[in-house]
Formats: structure tokens, sequence, C-alpha cells
């Protein structure tokens, strides 16, 4: 029998980090690697899963027998959990059929662009329900990676008092190409770095500074002002998180900008800079990072 297709894309979130999760807007892009899922069903009716997924390589990296798998695993354990969560929100979707399903990723799943947001994502258009009511049962979180999932271009996203609000955003090559993205390696668990966040105090206090900057930055026109803006929203941050932003703790002698993704000190960092191409990829590749992709080489379009 035919396979069905679905795709999601990844995702990177440009500014709003951490205060998005208080109604922030942040500024954020698909990326051209996503994930993609084929969905057979065998027409038997013994109510059974087959799930496989592959990574970058095209390698088997988890395949279970579902819902009475003879392996446990916490990846297992948690894709359990998932698929539950699509039966709750509809129990048709399954109804006594054998399912297979297979997973593909485009990116290595260290490199934090959504390996669960696609996921979910992917789900959620199959069994025809709303993925951030998916994602409110699974991982939680902002659902601005879940924006980016189906997006076509860039985005401001909000969520404001379970209120999502998506604005599709045309951002000016002057400065996008300009711009790169470089890979940390430094993988930083998420749910680890909100609750640090969390635990500081005032934290909302920085959301109309933070609104400011993120419709600053899709507005500019020009290198000189994203500069300012990427520095003032690293400092911003540095000063609410306590924690040197990475201008100060590894980049201080960059010509330009560079500003956390994410969660702090881990996956990418975006660049920002007027100096020729050759001058950032050998500032980076003399500090061992030698992942680094152009503007135009991560975004999906």
């Amino acid at each position: 029998m035919d396979a069905t297709r679905f795709y999601a894309h990844g995702k990177l979130m440009l500014t709003g980090e951490y205060a998005v999760l208080d109604g922030a807007k942040a500024l954020a892009i698909p990326t051209r690697f996503g994930q993609r899922l084929e969905i057979s069903d065998s027409g038997k009716t013994s109510h059974q899963i087959d799930w496989q997924s592959y990574n970058s390589e095209n390698e088997l990296w988890l395949q279970a027998k579902l819902p009475n798998s003879d392996i446990e695993s916490q990846e297992i354990a948690r894709l359990q959990q998932i698929l539950r969560a699509v039966d709750d929100l509809n129990p048709s979707v399954f109804c006594q059929k054998n399912i297979s399903f297979k997973t593909f990723l485009e990116f290595p799943q260290n490199w934090g662009l959504g390996t669960s947001s696609t996921l979910v994502s992917l789900l959620a258009q199959w069994a025809n329900i709303d993925p951030y009511e998916l994602l409110d049962k699974t991982f939680g979180g902002s659902g601005y990676d879940i924006a980016c999932a189906t997006a076509n271009e860039p985005i401001i996203y909000q969520n404001l008092n379970d209120q999502i609000q998506i604005e599709n955003c045309k951002l000016s090559a002057q400065w996008t190409d300009h711009t790169y993205f470089v890979y940390l390696n430094q993988k930083k668990n998420s749910r680890e770095a909100i609750a640090h966040y969390r635990s500081l105090s005032n934290t909302k206090e920085i959301v109309e500074a933070i609104n400011v900057l993120t419709m600053a930055l899709g507005d500019s026109s020009d290198v000189d002002s994203s500069i300012d803006i990427l520095v003032e929203h690293e400092a911003l941050m540095s000063n609410k998180l306590n924690l040197p932003s990475v201008n100060v703790d590894l980049f201080d002698n960059f010509k330009g900008a560079c500003k956390s993704l994410g969660a702090w000190g881990g996956d990418y960092v975006m660049v920002l800079s007027k100096e020729e191409p050759k001058y950032i990829k050998d500032y980076f590749t003399k500090k061992g990072l030698d992942t680094i992709f152009a503007f135009e080489e991560m975004i999906w379009k």
C-alpha cells in the first residue's frame, strides 16, 4: 500500500529566547533541514504500530512494535507517551489498524533544530489534530517551534495568555547577507535552561523591551543597526539570566556581533559582521567550530 507523506521544518529563534515563555514576541525562521514522516496501513486488524526512525545518515536509530514493545528505553517510553496523547485527541486514527510509521531526520539530532517539535507537527498533520494541544500534552513550551514547522518564511511569533499570534516577516538582505549560524557543539538541556529562567524574579519586566528589539530586527534594513540590536538583546538577557553573553565569554575579539540562540551556551549562535566570509570562516575554524552556515543556507525557501 502506498505511503502517505508529511513534512515539517526545523526552527531557529533569532530573538526572544526565554522571554517568549512570558509572552514576548520572537523572531524565528523555518530551516531547510526538517523531518519527514511516511505512514502506511497494512489493512490488518491487529492494532499494532510498527515504528522506525532514521537519522540524517539514513541509519535506523529507533525501532519498536507498539503498544507491547519488548524493548525498554527512554526514547520508546517518550514515543508511547506522544502516541497516547495523539490517541486522546483523536481516538479514531488508531482504530483497529496495523500502522507503519517511518521518520527521516535531515539534520543531526544534537543540532537542536527541532527533533521533537517536527515530530509533534508531523503526527498532528497526520492525525488532523491541533499541534499546539499535542505539544501541551507532551513537551510543552511556547509553541514557536510548532509554528516554524509549517511556516514558509520568517515569522514573528507571540503566545500571550494562550493566545497565539503569528505574523509573516520579510527580512532585509542588507543584513541577512552578512548573517551566519555557527554550531557550538555544546548541547544544552532546554528544560534545565527554562527551569533556571523560571527561578529568576521579575522575568516579565523584560518582555516589552524584547518586543521592541524583535520588531526592530524584523524591520531593520542595514547591518550596523542590526548589529546594535543583537548587542542590546544580548546585554539585556545577560543581565536577566546572570550569565555572560557569548560575545564576552567566547568571542570577545570578534569583529561584529554574536548572539546566542535558544538555551544559552549550546546549539547555535547567530553571527552578524561586515567582514568578508573568509574572515568568518577563519575566525571560527581556528576555535574548532567548523559547522558554519550562511543565512541563505539555513533558512527554508
